[in-house]
């Protein structure tokens, strides 16, 4: 009875909360900014070409939606789109490909630093580099007169929102799958279908009733609806119920995902001592 109530956890650990797991944050920038270049044009090129072929490829033959043009209708969901996709990505297969199957878990086990401390900086950068990424392309909007500088503040507050929910739940497909080309087709199955489907290229309502009444909860198609209209603070109440109940959901995930993870990298560094 002593060792079953031992097992149990609280829902939020937090064991790898500490100022050690910034040094993870400050490599991952360190190596982001020797090749900036082709770094920044990674993350911002494929997000322009969408908006170059849907956004001005499109718009002669679609009128305003919602009071904005298409250019800038499709703009506002690529963003927000942009920061699902970054985060999601940066923390799956990156995490995984780094640390559960590259050896980097050997060197850090000669480290002063926890396997929980790492993973919660290795988190903290996959929402730095999404927010970053959404940063650079409001700022190129900015340029071509598609968003205002008075927006910039409520569309990074949304991506930060949308980063932290996809850093948990891209942490979590990196403590479930078994290789690295899973931790590819399931970061596919999570974000295809909503830059399909959740209103980035054309208003959800034109789904059937039964689709978009799903749809329109998940926290994309909630983030891309925010970021267009006033309707976070017209419906303030709800708004601030679905940030924090993602919120909540995500930061538990992110909890279980760098235990388990934690436990796998442990495991694998004894095996090894072995």
């Amino acid at each position: 009875m002593q060792n079953t109530i031992q097992k149990i956890k609280p829902a939020f650990d937090w064991g790898g909360f500490s100022f050690k797991s910034f040094a993870s944050l400050e490599k991952n920038l360190h190596i982001f900014l020797q090749r900036w270049f082709l770094n920044s044009f990674e993350i911002v090129l494929q997000p322009l070409m969408y908006f170059l072929a849907f956004g001005f490829g499109l718009e002669k033959w679609v009128s305003d939606i919602e009071g904005l043009s298409y250019h800038a209708y499709v703009f506002l969901g690529i963003i927000a789109a942009t920061a699902m996709s970054t985060a999601l990505y940066e923390s799956s297969q990156s995490i995984y490909e780094r640390y559960l199957v590259g050896r980097t878990y050997l060197v850090l086990k000669t480290c002063p630093i926890d396997f929980r401390e790492v993973l919660f900086g290795e988190w903290l950068w996959s929402i730095f580099r999404s927010v970053l990424a959404c940063s650079i392309l409001l700022l190129i909007g900015s340029s071509i007169d598609v968003v205002s500088p008075l927006d910039f503040l409520p569309i990074l507050l949304s991506c930060i929102w949308l980063s932290i929910i996809f850093s948990s739940f891209g942490l979590y497909i990196a403590a479930r799958v078994k290789s690295f080309s899973k931790s590819f087709q399931y970061s596919a199955l999570f974000s295809v279908p909503m830059l399909l489907f959740s209103g980035v290229f054309f208003p959800i309502s034109e789904l059937p009733r039964l689709v978009e009444k799903v749809i329109s909860v998940l926290p994309l198609s909630l983030a891309i609806n925010w970021v267009r209209t006033d309707e976070f603070t017209e419906q303030l109440v709800p708004s601030l119920l679905y940030v924090f109940i993602y919120l909540f959901i995500s930061l538990a995930v992110f909890n279980w995902s760098a235990a388990k993870i934690a436990e796998m990298l442990e495991a694998k560094s004894e095996e090894k001592v072995k």
